[in-house]
């Protein structure tokens, strides 16, 4: 069993992002957990611990809308495990928006307290 090293609370979530694998080139990633710090995510590429990133996560908006927040994010591998036949890997994130992180953040409270 491994050492827990988050320090911010995570929410379980099902939400799409891509990353970026060449110029105007994306693959798409599915995001399983999420914290103002980074993402758990699922992925059919293989990732190198440390390796730089950059993704654009696709987030719901927090009041209820249809809408959706495309938030662009620089990021960096700090885990990576293969499971079956995909990857999961944990991603740090290195550059956000202060207001993309202020959603995150509102996300992360409204699963984790749904009663609030």
């Amino acid at each position: 069993m491994g050492i827990e090293n988050r320090q911010l609370p995570r929410a379980n979530v099902v939400w799409r992002a891509a990353y970026l694998v060449a110029v105007g080139k994306y693959s798409p990633l599915k995001i399983i957990n999420i914290s103002e710090g980074g993402v758990g995510a699922v992925t059919e590429s293989r990732f190198n611990l440390g390796q730089q990133m950059q993704l654009v996560l696709e987030i719901p908006h927090p009041d209820g809308s249809p809408r959706w927040i495309h938030a662009p994010i620089k990021a960096v591998v700090v885990h990576t495990i293969l499971s079956g036949e995909s990857y999961k890997i944990g991603v740090k994130f290195t550059e956000i928006d202060i207001n993309h992180k202020a959603v995150i953040k509102t996300w992360v409270s409204k699963l984790n307290n749904p009663m609030v």
